[in-house]
C-alpha cells in the first residue's frame, strides 16, 4: 500500500505535487444536484491507497480544503477491484483550482 510521501512543506512544493496527483489521478465531472436539479461541477481524486488518500486530505485541509473519502468496488474478470475516492464539492473545487493554477 502506497502512503503518502515525504514532500517538502512550503507552500510551492506541496502545490506542485498536489497538482502532480490530480493530473495523474484527478477527474473533473458534472453531477446533477438533487435539491435544484442542476449540474454542479465537482471534482476528486483517485487511489488504491486508503492511507494515500488519508494523508492527502490531511495536506488539503492545511490549505482550507475539506473532502469526503469514498470506496468503489467493481469486478474485473474473476475478482473485485477496490479503489478509493477524494470527493470535493462544487464550492471546494474552485478553491482547489485556485491552488493547482
Amino acid at each position: 500500500t502506497i502512503t503518502y510521501p515525504k514532500i517538502p512543506t512550503d507552500y510551492e512544493s506541496t502545490r506542485h505535487f498536489i497538482r502532480g496527483v490530480f493530473d495523474g489521478d484527478g477527474c473533473v465531472f458534472l453531477a446533477k444536484d438533487n435539491r435544484t436539479n442542476k449540474q454542479l461541477l465537482q471534482s476528486n481524486i483517485c487511489s488504491g491507497s486508503k492511507n494515500f488518500i488519508l494523508g492527502m486530505q490531511e495536506v488539503l485541509k492545511q490549505f482550507n480544503i475539506h473532502s469526503s473519502i469514498g470506496t468503489m468496488k467493481q469486478k474485473y474478470k474473476d475478482r473485485y477491484k477496490i479503489w478509493y475516492t477524494l470527493n470535493f464539492s462544487y464550492s471546494t473545487s474552485k478553491k482547489l483550482y485556485r491552488i493547482l493554477h
